[in-house]
């Protein structure tokens, strides 16, 4: 219960501020995206200041989902809402969420529209709020605008922060990441010949389901013999075949936070599917050999793709809340307590990739087998 969140109290940040009565109209998308120059140029005339102190953020985990709602309110099941964090969060919620939300923090039931909106105001006063312009709507930004706050753009200070994990969502995800290599395990034995994609993915599911999971964090892959070179085909209603190759990537979610893994198997012995996998596992490992603090994203992508050529795919990225989230290995340098994914993968009529998570100083977080006897069914 509560945080367990690094930084969790915000007092006086800096974010882009905008002015309402010169921002030009949102595109018409959903959610709302702000122009880019607004976020890259301090200096641009739409800014009422380059710089404001910013001493509370809302999130709105209302059309759209929103996890930075979890991350700053500290709720760890599903739940709408809204959460106004200053030195201590506050959840805004209609009856049929307040129940979720008063197990985890406090909580201010609203019980119409105009009464969120006193209750909000009273909230934030006349601050600069803090805002993910990344997931906030259309719509919710009209209404504030309509209503005269004064908005700052905090997506990007939320993306760095939760970028690097505290203690206690390490331990989330460590406990979701053994359901899920747990998972892949048992399921090992259900891959044979005659057996459907979907068929697999309810049996892979069910099992975790069993071991622990609360959900999962994207729609499961089973994807076999020509189709596993598809780097995200889901479960189709093909039969598996003797000779296939078949990869399987899975996220079972724990207490709101993800893992992310992947095997490929072989059914039977295949020359070709042994070479592929032995190389896909070396560049993993030179990978997870450079994964300390201060190393280079780049350096890392690069020495990758020495052994497995032109990735088809990222090679990695943040797991969290979000499954996808920061880091990437597309720029920037790694952090102690940054969780990643490592998943290095070759596609050429039929897919090969490994995918395991760790932690920033070579802490692996998921643990089923990868050895190719394993891997040949």
């Amino acid at each position: 219960m509560g945080f367990g969140v690094a930084g969790a109290v915000l007092t006086r940040y800096h974010f882009s501020t905008f002015d309402f009565g010169t921002h030009p109209p949102l595109p018409l998308e959903y959610p709302a995206t702000m122009p880019a120059d607004l976020h890259h140029k301090p200096t641009s005339s739409y800014l009422l200041t380059s710089l404001m102190d910013v001493c509370m953020i809302a999130i709105f985990n209302t059309g759209v989902e929103d996890r930075n709602f979890y991350y700053l309110s500290g709720i760890e099941e599903p739940c709408k809402g809204v959460v106004v964090s200053g030195r201590k969060p506050v959840v805004l919620a209609s009856p049929l969420e307040s129940g979720i939300a008063e197990r985890y923090a406090r909580t201010l039931v609203y019980r119409s529209r105009s009464e969120f909106w006193k209750l909000f105001g009273e909230l934030v006063g006349d601050s600069v709020v803090g805002v993910n312009f990344r997931r906030l709507t259309v719509k919710t930004f009209n209404v504030l605008k309509k209503k005269g706050f004064r908005l700052g753009d905090a997506s990007a200070w939320l993306s760095r922060k939760r970028a690097v994990k505290s203690r206690e969502e390490i331990s989330k995800i460590r406990k979701a990441c053994r359901i899920a290599s747990r998972s892949i395990e048992e399921f090992r034995e259900l891959i044979r010949p005659g057996v459907k994609e979907l068929e697999l993915k309810a049996e892979l599911e069910r099992i975790a389901v069993e071991k622990g999971a609360e959900g999962f964090a994207f729609e499961t892959i089973v994807a076999s013999g020509p189709r596993s070179a598809i780097p995200h085909a889901t479960a189709s209603g093909r039969r598996l075949r003797q000779g296939d190759a078949v990869v399987v990537d899975f996220g079972p979610t724990y207490r709101m936070y993800a893992s992310d893994i992947t095997r490929s198997f072989s059914l039977g012995c295949s020359r070709e599917f042994n070479e592929t996998y032995e190389k896909v596992l070396e560049a993993q490992g030179v990978v997870v050999r450079k994964l300390e603090e201060g190393v280079s994203v780049r350096e890392i992508r690069e020495a990758a793709e020495k052994l497995v050529g032109k990735l088809a795919h990222s090679l990695g990225h943040g797991v969290g809340l979000d499954v996808h989230e920061a880091p990437s290995f597309t720029r920037g340098k790694l952090k102690r307590g940054m969780v990643l994914t490592v998943e290095p993968g070759i596609y050429k009529g039929f897919g090969v990739r490994v995918e395991d998570v760790f932690v920033v100083g070579g802490k692996l977080l998921t643990s089923a087998p990868k050895e190719l006897d394993f891997a040949v069914v």
